[in-house]
């Protein structure tokens, strides 16, 4: 798995701003979502949710962390079927090899709509500018979210 310090973390240097500047947005609990640098074509608007500290697993997950990470994954779920107009949302992780790549948990949340193909598209590389546009397209959606204190509301 690449990033086991956090030095050297790909999802640490996003969150820091370091690399891929703008792309993160605050949800809530100790947790950023920022896009996924591959994406299926139909699934446009694929989060990652991540502590915003280093924690390699789901096992080092810190208690106080573990409740805020339902919260968020709620509240980006809600957010992400509102933003993208999505009927429903894949939730994914992967712990440890072979599935985990980046050693710094992580959450993928999806947008799903009917006849996606989603197990059989290939994800294609999204570019920073369409990163960054996707977590403007998500940030009022999130705040709405906010705004009620219920993670689950929609907007």
């Amino acid at each position: 798995m690449h990033g086991q310090d956090p030095q050297t973390c790909i999802f640490c240097r996003v969150i820091a701003g370091d690399i891929d500047h703008d792309v993160c947005v605050a949800v809530s609990g100790g947790f950023v979502a920022f896009p996924a640098k591959q994406q299926r074509p139909r699934n446009h608007g694929h989060m990652l949710l991540v502590p915003a500290v280093h924690v390699t697993t789901l096992q080092d997950l810190p208690t106080d962390l573990a409740t805020g990470w339902l919260t968020a994954t709620t509240a980006l779920s809600n957010a992400v079927r509102s933003a993208f107009h999505a009927t429903g949302v894949t939730i994914r992780m992967n712990l440890g090899p072979p599935g985990q790549d980046i050693a710094h948990l992580h959450t993928h949340v999806i947008p799903r709509h009917p006849g996606d193909e989603l197990p059989t598209t290939r994800s294609q590389n999204v570019p920073l500018a369409d990163r960054i546009a996707i977590t403007h397209r998500l940030r009022p959606h999130l705040d709405a979210h906010r705004a009620t204190g219920d993670p689950g509301a929609l907007p």
